[in-house]
């Protein structure tokens, strides 16, 4: 579940952030403050504040046409893929018998209840526990150990006090239904032969070696795929941003902080501490420390991609628009622009019309570097691909 919101979070602040979190407005349109209220009084204050501006002169840029990409897969990269679908693949045995015990990975349905009601979290279905690893509040896994395979036992217990997952939990009472699947055996490994490879093709392959042959070809166009990302990621790191204005820092927390906010409401978390807790692995403090950090690395790549749109002169049509508005609605089950306006203001803390231009403007810049870049196909690159904030401070 971590992993797959942690996903969802990148994909969110790609789609309605823009993607790698790119801010950008059309070459000749500088932002400009508005008297007009969004309902968002921190956002009012913020648009307040902006001033007319040039991105080329924060940025100094790279070069950003002719850069290059390698496509090469080696064998190395066949044989790793290769390793992990196999390892994907294995499983352990169930035992169907015996007691639980110390050191035991036991499989386990469980149900918890506060004054007879289950609550959110506090359910679970063949969830994999390690009995001593301390996963659980105290007494869970002890009252675990000596349990026969396929028994239902109920553990009454209490929540510590304080508990900083959920302090609404702290020192109440609790009974958790916990029935046994089975104790998790020795791991049965998948061997790599042609019954995996005409299995895990779906017939497509019959051999070992026509299934490595249609990984190389996988991972190649994985590859070619990302090479717009792949060229704009070392542009990022070839261009130096002297100076990320204030202003733009303020609106870029703002717009993340809104961003996590809704993401958290999509999961049903009321309280955003724990959001926070569970999926940051921080605390709120260390979390409204790190966001202007986060937001200033937002910013230096949407200045990067602003810079270059003023470059190449690319600006936003009213066909473009109108057409993205509505594909925006589409996504968002939205019937109208009042309402994604609205929509836009409550999620991400941004004019409509900005999120937009910069869904736009940031496709034109992709498309300038992609249809520029120079793929390299017969052997990797002397360097390895670098990260956004690599040179930008």
């Amino acid at each position: 579940m971590r992993k797959k919101i942690y996903a969802v979070i990148a994909l969110c602040m790609a789609l309605e952030i823009g993607i790698t979190g790119c801010g950008t407005s059309a070459p000749k349109e500088k932002v400009t403050s508005s008297t007009e209220s969004t309902g968002n009084e921190e956002l009012d204050k913020a648009l307040e504040n902006t001033k007319d501006y040039s991105a080329l002169d924060y940025v100094t840029l790279g070069d950003y046409k002719g850069v290059e990409v390698s496509t090469y897969v080696s064998d190395e990269d066949v044989e790793s893929k290769i390793g992990q679908e196999t390892a994907a693949a294995s499983t352990y045995e169930e035992i169907k018998e015996g007691t639980v015990k110390e050191g035991d990975n036991v499989s386990i349905n469980f149900v918890g209840k506060m004054n007879g009601q289950e609550f959110d979290g506090g359910s679970a279905d063949d969830y994999v526990l390690e009995i001593g690893s301390h996963s659980f509040i105290d007494g869970f896994e002890e009252g675990l150990v000596g349990v026969k395979v396929g028994d239902t036992v109920d553990l009454n217990l209490k929540f510590p006090d304080p508990y900083d997952n959920n302090p609404d939990f702290a020192g109440k009472d609790v009974v958790f239904t916990v029935t046994v699947n089975y104790i998790q055996g020795e791991r049965k490994t998948v061997e790599f032969d042609d019954e995996f490879a005409k299995n895990n093709s779906n017939g497509e392959c019959n051999t070992t070696e026509e299934y490595r042959e249609k990984v190389r070809n996988d991972l190649y166009n994985d590859k070619v795929s990302g090479i717009a990302d792949t060229a704009f990621m070392t542009v990022l790191s070839n261009s130096e941003v002297k100076e990320c204005p204030q202003f733009l820092v303020d609106l870029m927390k703002l717009r993340l902080d809104a961003s996590y906010k809704s993401i958290a409401s999509k999961y049903k978390y009321d309280d955003f501490e724990k959001f926070v807790q569970d999926y940051f692995e921080t605390t709120i403090d260390e979390y409204n420390k790190s966001l202007d950090d986060r937001a200033t690395q937002y910013v230096k790549q949407q200045l990067v991609t602003e810079a270059i749109a003023e470059k190449e002169n690319i600006a936003v049509s009213d066909e473009e628009y109108q057409e993205t508005l509505k594909e925006y609605m589409d996504g968002n089950g939205v019937s109208n622009e009042e309402e994604m306006e609205k929509f836009s203001i409550d999620n991400f803390a941004s004019k409509l019309d900005t999120i937009i231009n910069e869904a736009v403007i940031l496709n034109k810049v992709l498309k300038v570097v992609e249809d520029n870049a120079v793929e390299v196909k017969d052997k990797p690159l002397a360097t390895a691909t670098p990260t956004p904030s690599d040179n930008q401070e």
